[in-house]
C-alpha cells in the first residue's frame, strides 16, 4: 500500500513545481498515517474523527474475554479455583443451575459459606459484577456453563434483563448460597 501511495504522489506532484513537491519523508509519514487511520478499529475512533455526532458503540465482548477480564483471576485459566479459598467452576454445580442463581450471583455478588463438589469455601466473598452489561453477563455465563465439562443451557441477554430488573431493589445486598437455594 505505501508503494502504491509512493507512486500515485510522485505522479501527482510532477505536475508541481519542484518547491511544491513534497519530500518523500513526508509522502512516508503520511502514508503511515493514512495506514494507521484505515487500520484502526471504527470504536476506537472518536464521534468527531468519523463526523457524526453519535457514540461509537464498543463491541460486545466473547463470554471467555469478559472472563479472562474479570472472572478468572479466582477461578482461574481453566475454572479450577484456588483450593480453600475460591470455588471451582469446572465440574460445579452452581453455575449451571436454573439460570437465575449465576445471574444473580454475578449481578450482587455471594458472601458466606457455599458447598461446592463437596468442599465448603467462606472466608473470601465474590465481588458484585452487576456494572457489565447483560449482553456481557450473559456471554460469560454461557462461556462458564459450556466449558470445562459443564453442559448447561447459554443465557441469553433477555434473561439477565429480566433476572436484573426483578432484583432491582436489592441494592448492594450480596446473596447467600442459602438464600440462592430457596428463592426461584
Amino acid at each position: 500500500m505505501l508503494r502504491i501511495l509512493l507512486i500515485l504522489s510522485c505522479a501527482s506532484s510532477s505536475s508541481k513545481k519542484p518547491s511544491e513537491t513534497p519530500s518523500k519523508s513526508k509522502i512516508v509519514e503520511q502514508a503511515k498515517a493514512e495506514q494507521r487511520l484505515a487500520s484502526s478499529d471504527v470504536s476506537e475512533k472518536s464521534s468527531q474523527e468519523i463526523g457524526t455526532t453519535e457514540k461509537v458503540e464498543e463491541p460486545a465482548r466473547s463470554g471467555k474475554e469478559v472472563y479472562q477480564g474479570v472472572c478468572q483471576q479466582c477461578h482461574q485459566n481453566e475454572g479450577q479455583g484456588i483450593p480453600g479459598l475460591y470455588p471451582p467452576l469446572a465440574g460445579s454445580e452452581w453455575p449451571v443451575k436454573e439460570a437465575s442463581i449465576p445471574i444473580r450471583i454475578v449481578l450482587h455478588g455471594l458472601r458466606g459459606p457455599i458447598s461446592v463438589k463437596g468442599q465448603t469455601y467462606g472466608t473470601m466473598q465474590m465481588a458484585a459484577q452487576g456494572s457489565l452489561s447483560d449482553d456481557e453477563i450473559a456471554s460469560v455465563l454461557s462461556f462458564v456453563r459450556r466449558s470445562w465439562g459443564n453442559q448447561a443451557e447459554p443465557i441469553t441477554a433477555d434473561q439477565v434483563r429480566s433476572v436484573r430488573e426483578q432484583y432491582s431493589t436489592r441494592g448492594a445486598k450480596m446473596w447467600t448460597a442459602e438464600e440462592l437455594s430457596s428463592v426461584q
